[in-house]
């Protein structure tokens, strides 16, 4: 009864909603198990439906657009394959019109009960019902509104979160501006004879198959090297740490 389009998008939007941070197409596919091309593309329908906020750049990703208590489940399914009523008799007969006959207006109703249920049903729900089975197997969470950002964290801790975000899709520019002591690594694979500025469309995944670089060790590389202190941005006037 329910597309495979509906399915994808409630995984992906329970998933943020548990994460409550932004997370990119990969790492939303990974957690939920779903092909990555095709969950980008349920990914952005939920963009321009208003539900999900995108940002571009190194720690860019989707977001929930709204709190999750303030989202409904049938807004999530209306996003993607709106559910559609029986307004109007399928067969086409004119004495139908007017009045649905018995077979189509009970098909109608259970209808109409599927699409009350979801109306009522918030993405919040599905993270706080007391059930053994969690959705995803995700870690349960405490009911009551949704969490907000702590005023402060310890900035190691939140260093290597941004750095786990470097992903295929990160593209080069973003990234030598946010960590400059990432261009030895770059320049061991090939960045250097390159020749020319990069472009700004260059990816990671990109240089890598350009240079014939397996991705997940470069991946490791670049992750290990925005972690280093030493290597992060350099403050005016000075030369950047070696």
């Amino acid at each position: 009864m329910f597309s495979q389009t509906i399915e994808y998008a409630l995984r992906a939007v329970v998933c943020l909603a548990h994460h409550g941070e932004a997370m990119t197409a990969p790492q939303v596919a990974a957690v939920t198990k779903l092909p990555s091309g095709y969950l980008s593309k349920v990914l952005q329908s939920l963009v321009r439906a208003g539900l999900l906020s995108s940002q571009r750049g190194l720690h860019g990703g989707f977001t929930l657009a709204r709190a999750a208590e303030e989202l409904s489940i049938l807004e999530v399914i209306n996003a993607v394959d709106p559910i559609r009523r029986i307004r109007r008799c399928p067969v086409g007969l004119a004495s139908h019109q007017e009045k649905l006959c018995p077979l189509h207006q009970r098909l109608d109703d259970a209808i109409a009960q599927i699409e009350s249920a979801f109306a009522a049903s918030t993405v919040r729900d599905l993270l706080t019902d007391p059930s053994e089975s969690r959705p995803l197997n995700l870690v349960r969470r405490c009911p009551g509104p949704s969490p907000q950002p702590a005023e402060s964290a310890d900035p190691a801790a939140m260093t290597l979160q941004r750095t786990l975000r470097i992903e295929a899709e990160t593209m080069l520019p973003d990234l030598l501006r946010e960590y400059p002591g990432v261009r030895p690594v770059l320049d061991r694979y090939g960045l250097r004879g390159c020749g020319g500025p990069l472009g700004p469309a260059e990816s990671v995944g990109y240089f890598a198959r350009a240079h014939g670089v397996e991705l997940s060790a470069l991946l490791e590389e670049l992750r290990a090297a925005a972690a280093n202190p030493a290597f992060h941005r350099p403050s005016s006037g000075a030369a950047p740490a070696r």
